[in-house]
C-alpha cells in the first residue's frame, strides 16, 4: 500500500502500489471520467478500450505488461508492470 504518484493530469493519475497476489510493486493508472461531459466519457471509452487491446496483444519484454483492467461507474483502472528508471521523455529529450 504505497500511494506514490508518479504521475498526475487532469483526468488520470498514475501511482507505484504493491500488488499482494504478485508480490511486486505495480504501476495503477486511474482515469476518473467523473467530471467529463457525455462526449468526452465516449471519446475516453474507446481509447481506453484501443489501449487495453493494444496492451494484451502486445507481448515482448521491451513493452509494459498490464496485468488487469477494470472499471467502476467512474473510473477506469489499468495495473500495469512497474518500470523504474523514470519516464522514457526524460531520457529522449
Amino acid at each position: 500500500p504505497y500511494n506514490i504518484v508518479l504521475k498526475q493530469g487532469k483526468f488520470a493519475c498514475v501511482f507505484k502500489a504493491f500488488d499482494r497476489f504478485r508480490k511486486r510493486d505495480v504501476a495503477v493508472k486511474s482515469i476518473n471520467c467523473s467530471t467529463m461531459s457525455s462526449a468526452h466519457k465516449t471519446m475516453v471509452q474507446e481509447t481506453v478500450a484501443a489501449e487495453i487491446a493494444a496492451l494484451q496483444a502486445l507481448k515482448h519484454p521491451h513493452i509494459v505488461e498490464m496485468f488487469i483492467a477494470f472499471n467502476t461507474a467512474v473510473e477506469y483502472h489499468l495495473i500495469l508492470e512497474y518500470c523504474s528508471g523514470g519516464n522514457l521523455l526524460d531520457y529522449v529529450v
